[in-house]
């Protein structure tokens, strides 16, 4: 028997007589070590093949890990959220001038008082809805016992965060984000 690889299609072929490569050159013979290797690991890619080695398969997450990915994703996703609505640099130019205001420094003064008071109410409220609904879902996520369970958590927070952009004004919520 004759081994040969089809490099182009990604294919092993076993013929019972030789190919003519200069007539057939998709056909690449074996060498003896890859034909060896290839009958210890028949189900081994042509890369695989042409190496001699076999590639790491990715490990699928455990269950842990899956939490951990999935508490990170929605942490980052109420964030952008609450950003999305009121964005820091907004927050961060109140707070500065009602430190201007407090010091006299009226010269550096970004916002007025009542437009700092009412950016840093939205704010607050804004930042606490969205840390209570990260919270609570996180708690989900961690009892959670299949990664079905834990997908699903994750998307229904994603969709309850999409809740509170709509609720808001903003409609091009998650793609977006």
């Amino acid at each position: 028997m004759k081994f040969y690889y089809i490099f182009k299609d990604l294919k092993v072929k076993v013929k019972n007589e030789e190919v003519n490569v200069n007539l057939f050159p998709q056909f690449v013979p074996m060498t003896e070590e890859q034909i060896s290797f290839y009958l210890e690991n028949p189900t081994a890619s042509v890369h695989e093949i042409k190496r001699c080695e076999m590639y790491e398969q990715p490990k699928e997450p455990t269950l842990d890990e899956m939490k951990l990915n999935a508490i990170d994703r929605i942490s980052e996703y109420s964030l952008k959220t609450s950003n999305k609505i009121i964005p820091e640099y907004k927050t961060k130019n109140a707070i500065n001038s009602i430190m201007s205001i407090l010091s006299g420094d009226s010269e550096s003064i970004i916002y007025e008082e009542n437009d700092c008071q009412e950016i840093l109410k939205k704010s607050l409220t804004i930042g606490k809805k969205c840390r209570d609904l990260f919270y609570q879902q996180k708690q989900l996520i961690e009892n959670a016992e299949t990664k079905n369970e834990i997908s699903q958590l994750t998307q229904e927070s994603i969709l309850l965060y999409d809740i509170i952009l709509k609720e808001n004004g903003i409609n091009n919520y998650s793609e977006n984000i």
